[in-house]
């Protein structure tokens, strides 16, 4: 764990931080090489992507206080607003850049399916960088484990904390018990989902819809996986967490659209 990555104080570079902006930079470079073949220039793709992490953080923010509201924030709300430590989910995020980007693809009379197919083929690159975020920053930790695979975070670490408050180490114990980098292993099936839709995005039979149909597919099997394999809190909807229930939801909702843009295309043809 290295949440602070750089210290010359007063000048402070955050993990979290620099693996975001290693995120965002590459998937845009992702996004000019890919939107060429369509037309897109660099210009507008860097404003279409200014507008979506703006969306992006306000909703990825507002959904994690709204799920941590009674444990974080309730006493303190202005705690809301300091996000040093993280605090921010993805699926919340990606709700707010999708209505975000929409709106501002309808305001500039571009083809809101095509623009947001071209964003999720860029989109698990980002959030691949994202993961390797937490796994530095010590949030969305996995479970206890003795694989092989397993990883120990240092004392009054967030996962030591956590292992403490449940009895499973003492004050004594200078590290955690191994736990599962569950945000390492999601950080490789996002890069995996990335090669896969990169593929499928360059055929020249490519039908408009299906990329979104395609990763939300992918993606929400991911997660589901994922989160079983996490410890930290999370809200749980009955057996699910919030994130496997949202994963059931997107599932269904990408099944639908990859159909619908299939036949949609059968009726153009």
């Amino acid at each position: 764990m290295h949440k602070i990555l750089i210290n010359f104080d007063p000048i402070i570079i955050y993990s979290f931080g620099f693996c975001m902006a290693i995120g965002i930079l590459t998937a845009f470079a992702l996004m000019v090489w890919l939107g060429k073949r369509n037309g897109y220039t660099s210009e507008f793709l860097s404003n279409f992507v200014l507008v979506l992490m703006l969306s992006a953080f306000v909703g990825a923010r507002f959904a994690y206080v709204c799920e941590h509201w009674t444990s974080e924030f309730k006493d303190n709300w202005l705690q809301a607003f300091n996000i040093a430590n993280g605090g921010i989910m993805y699926y919340g995020g990606l709700l707010g850049a999708w209505l975000g980007g929409s709106i501002y693809l309808l305001i500039k009379k571009r083809s809101v399916i095509d623009l947001l197919d071209l964003t999720v083929t860029v989109l698990p690159l980002g959030h691949a960088w994202g993961r390797v975020g937490c796994f530095l920053n010590g949030c969305c930790f996995g479970k206890v484990t003795d694989c092989a695979i397993g990883v120990k975070y240092p004392y009054h670490s967030s996962v030591w904390w956590a292992q403490y408050s449940e009895g499973l180490i003492g004050k004594v114990d200078k590290v955690t018990l191994p736990v599962m980098p569950s945000q390492l292993i999601e950080a490789a099936l996002n890069l995996l989902i990335c090669i896969i839709l990169v593929i499928l995005y360059r055929r020249k039979n490519r039908i408009i819809g299906t990329q979104m149909g395609f990763y939300g597919i992918m993606y929400s099997i991911v997660r589901f996986f994922t989160e079983t394999l996490r410890s930290d809190e999370r809200m749980q909807i009955g057996d699910f967490s919030i994130s496997q229930t949202i994963s059931i939801a997107l599932f269904t909702f990408s099944v639908i659209m990859l159909v619908w843009s299939i036949k949609r295309n059968k009726r153009a043809a």
